[in-house]
Parts: structure tokens; sequence; C-alpha cells
């Protein structure tokens, strides 16, 4: 199976590390020789219990993580806001409206990742990261780390923008949500907030509002269609992407204040599954410098 093995760099503080459960005889990684959080020694077969998988061959270490600080949860009647504040460049934004599959949030997430959508430090290792909650009254999370074989060192830069999370989406740090991401979620900085808060966003970078909707042969509402010359209109333009639930689709906010894009699909199907239109939303949006096809 191919792994995307992503590491924070130990100089970056959006999340913190309660503990550090190894297995016996093992030692610790490398990356994590400098940390300071309590070590504790378990056997294998507490190792096995705690992961929640059947196969455990390859898991020598699980940390305990907080919630990182990289997400922020604005209540739904807070009207003030600062939303300068909630990511570090707001040139390209995912935008999920009532998202409810885990399984397809944290593939969006994933897909926000390696399409560049947020660009980070970020150092990619020998160790595959997978999170898993262990107890979501103390915010605590399971980061499960496998030895691979191969061995890499890249680093990337920070700039870009982050997700944003309409009401009615799953928690993005549920576990299979957290499986699907491969970590994304503790690496992308996400925003838990209503409308009012989204449009004080676009209103304040002076962002264009896009959500990606099926044709339609309605004359009242017009449906752009995704091409290399739409893309490319928008190269210099802020965009908030907005994708909705695969069972309700877009809610009626969306559909209303949205510039409508559409995927043209010679098939014969409706509609793609939201994460798989997501990918190809990603990618063909993505800044063009980072775009190589």
């Amino acid at each position: 199976m191919y792994r995307e093995i992503y590491e924070r760099s130990l100089q970056d503080k959006s999340f913190r590390m309660d503990c550090l459960l190894l297995l016996d005889k093992v030692k610790i990684p490398e990356e994590l020789e400098d940390i300071s959080a309590r070590t504790v020694r378990v056997s294998s077969v507490v190792m096995k219990k705690l992961s929640g998988v059947q196969s455990s061959e390859s898991i020598e270490a699980i940390a305990l993580m907080k919630l990182p600080t990289s997400f922020i949860s604005i209540e739904v009647n807070q009207k003030e806001t600062n939303c300068q504040s909630w990511f570090p460049s707001s040139h390209r934004i995912l935008v999920l409206d009532g998202i409810q599959d885990p399984g397809n949030l944290g593939t969006l997430l994933r897909s926000a990742m390696a399409f560049k959508w947020v660009r980070k430090w970020l150092r990619i290792s020998s160790y595959l990261s997978i999170f898993l909650p262990f107890s979501l009254s103390l915010s605590l999370f399971i980061l499960i780390i496998h030895r691979t074989k191969e061995k890499s060192d890249f680093k990337g830069i920070i700039q870009q923008g982050g997700v944003f999370l309409l009401p009615g989406c799953c928690d993005p740090f549920n576990e299979k949500a957290l499986r699907a991401s491969r970590g994304a979620c503790f690496q992308l900085p996400m925003v838990s907030g209503s409308w009012y808060h989204l449009e004080a966003l676009k209103d304040v970078f002076q962002m264009k509002l896009l959500a990606g909707h099926p044709e339609s042969n309605d004359e009242d509402r017009r449906v752009a269609r995704l091409s290399q010359e739409f893309v490319d209109s928008l190269a210099d333009v802020p965009v908030c992407l907005v994708l909705g639930s695969e069972g309700n689709g877009l809610s009626d906010k969306s559909q209303r204040v949205c510039e409508l894009v559409s995927i043209p699909m010679p098939g014969e199907f409706e509609s793609l599954n939201v994460s798989v239109a997501g990918g190809i939303f990603l990618y063909m949006l993505q800044p063009k410098i980072q775009r190589f096809i």
C-alpha cells in the first residue's frame, strides 16, 4: 500500500505529545529523541490492544496527542471574528458543507495536503503516522507510528490556506476521519464555524466562493464547467471551494451565494463521490506553480 509519511518539524508547536508508548526493546525513533513527553515501555500484547488494528507487527510506538492549536472551533452565535488569525494565508480555502461521512472528510483533508492547498514545514521520514482517538473527554489522541523500509528526508515551505468546516460536518478527529486523513488533520489549519464567519473571511480577503455541483439544465441556475480556461482565470484569485455531502448535496445557502461549477463527465452518471470530485477540484484549482500535469 502506498503511504504518505509526514512528520511535523520539531520547531512546529501547533500540537503536543503527552506520552510516548514504546514497544519493549525498541529504540526511540530518531525524530522523537528530543521530545519532552514521558516515555512508557509496553509489551506487544498491550501495543496490539491499544492500536486497534489486526496487524500490529510494524507498530513500534504510540503517542498520546493533544488537540492541535491549529484547530479553531468558533461558537455559532459568536459574532466577533478575527479571521486574519485563522489561516497563515487565504489564497485557497477548502470549505466542507455538512460532510458527515468521516471517510470522505478525512480523504478530502489528505487530498488538500497532497495538492498543496496548505504548505508547511514538513519532514518526510521513515515513519508512517496514523492518529486514533484515545479519550475525547481529555482531548487526547493516539498517534500510531509504523516503521517503513524506505528512508527519506524532505522539507516543504509555509504558505497557503486551510480548511473551514460548516455546521453538519463530522468531527475531523473522529477515528475513521483520522485514519482516512493519514494525520493531515494535525497538519492543516482548520476552523469550525458558521456561514457568518465564512462570509466575514470572504469579505476581509476578497475571496471568490465556488461550489461543486452536478450539471443542470435549469435555465435559472447557471452551472459553469470546470476547464483549464476556467482554472487559469482564477490563478491569482483567492478562492473558497465549497463541497457538500453526498446525501444532501450543497445547502441552500451554498447554492445561493456560490458560483456553481461542475466536472464534465462523458459517462452516464449524474455525480461523483464527494471525495473523488473534491480531489479533482483540489488538483485543478491548486496554485498553478504547483501543478505538474
